[in-house]
């Protein structure tokens, strides 16, 4: 079987919490096993650092979305600016050519701000609703959802639920 490309996007002063659920998930440290092989990316490669003194290595930039049958977009830090325009067609390609594209938390936010969740159905953290519902009235924000699915994009409320939402994505995932 070949393995499954993933890009998790990254940004400079990320959330740890956030980006633990899905290299986790999507690594092989836990089972032992690759079936995955995951990119994380940012705008420019290099290492990122958090607020809270751990680091990232982006060991590509964005155009690894290219590549990737999964785009996990798990935290943006400044929801209200739009992120950048490279990202966003990134994304927008993706979803064009097929790829599985998940936001959690607050990288619902950039999944918006590329325009691929207008019209559709999605989760946010509750702390940032009322920004999310003013940003992108196009978007179908359900308050009360922790993680919406079908039709892609995936988007997940909150870390917490995240967890379940790449584990639901896993099971879509031919079996190895």
């Amino acid at each position: 079987m070949s393995l499954v490309n993933v890009a998790i996007v990254a940004v400079d002063g990320f959330s740890p919490f956030h980006y633990s659920v899905p290299c986790i998930l999507f690594g092989d440290s836990v089972s032992g096993e690759k079936r995955f092989n995951v990119t994380i990316c940012a705008e420019t490669p290099g290492f990122l650092t958090s607020k809270d003194g751990f680091a990232l290595n982006a060991t590509q930039d964005f155009t690894a979305i290219g590549q990737a049958d999964i785009v996990v977009v798990p935290y943006w830090q400044h929801v209200l600016e739009r992120p950048p325009q490279t990202l966003l067609d990134s994304l927008v390609q993706a979803r064009d050519r097929g790829a599985e594209i998940v936001g959690l938390c607050l990288g619902s936010f950039v999944l918006a701000w590329a325009g691929i969740l207008d019209g559709k159905r999605a989760a946010t953290h509750w702390e940032f609703e009322r920004q999310f519902q003013s940003l992108f009235p196009n978007v179908r924000l359900d308050i009360n959802a922790l993680y919406v699915v079908l039709p892609q994009p995936s988007t997940a409320a909150c870390i917490s639920f995240a967890s379940a939402l790449a584990a639901w994505l896993l099971t879509r995932l031919p079996a190895g």
